[in-house]
């Protein structure tokens, strides 16, 4: 069941605030821009000699074997063959509440702005994310507002994002539009 406040779900737990203006935001993206920094390590840097000859003999290997193009590849790493293969957990349904009426309420909840304090603002299609990555609690404390870029950046790592996530919902509430600590 959705939580409502006079008629109206709850409001977003970072609207309005930026990195500039709230000290906790600021020590947030702070962790992710170091976070991003060591994320990619070879960023900038060339492969040595030995590191390419590697690369391509696998490259010979793959093609020995039967993957001629990308495509016959890209199939080699479908459902239980892929590495990140979770028993086909993707397929489940959603649950009776998750309409397009609720996304549009968490939307405008969120003020039609991606809800990730580090987001890179590199695309305007908004979705509406699971905190907790169970399409079955669709509760509005377990739902935000990311734009595409986010919520794939949100595939990965998934302990990090949930417990970012999870923070503004959980720790931070608005009052009559006023921002207070949850406890307070």
């Amino acid at each position: 069941m959705t939580k409502e406040t006079d008629g109206r779900i709850k409001s977003s737990w970072c609207k309005g605030l930026t990195k500039d203006t709230d000290k906790r935001l600021a020590v947030i993206s702070e962790k992710l821009r170091v976070k991003r920094q060591y994320s990619k390590p070879f960023l900038g840097k060339c492969h040595s000699e030995e590191t390419r000859k590697k690369m391509s003999e696998i490259a010979k290997q793959l093609w020995e074997s039967g993957v001629k193009d990308r495509e016959s590849y890209r199939l080699r790493f479908l459902g239980p063959q892929n590495p990140s293969w979770q028993g086909g957990i993707s397929k489940e349904p959603y649950c009776a509440e998750w309409t397009e009426w609720l996304k549009e309420q968490i939307k405008e909840r969120d003020g039609y702005r991606c809800q990730n304090p580090d987001c890179y603002g590199n695309c305007s299609e908004l979705t509406v994310h699971h905190i907790d990555y169970d399409k079955k609690n669709c509760s509005p404390d377990n739902l935000i507002t990311l734009c595409k870029s986010c919520n794939s950046r949100a595939n990965s790592d998934r302990d990090f994002w949930k417990f970012l996530y999870g923070l503004g919902v959980s720790f931070f509430k608005y009052g009559d539009g006023q921002f207070q600590e949850a406890n307070a």
